[in-house]
């Protein structure tokens, strides 16, 4: 128990966090947040 992990390597070329862009899924769900820059559920149903 001496020896401890080596860091991962940083990223490399402008390379991200595999997950998607929170805002990007939002407006592809929701489409355009409104004024206020919140996202809203369809009222259809």
């Amino acid at each position: 128990m001496d020896e401890t992990e080596p860091m991962p390597p940083a990223p490399k070329n402008g390379a991200s966090a595999t997950e998607a862009d929170e805002e990007k899924v939002l407006r592809e769900l929701y489409g355009e947040p409104d004024a206020d820059g919140f996202f809203h559920a369809s009222d259809a149903g």
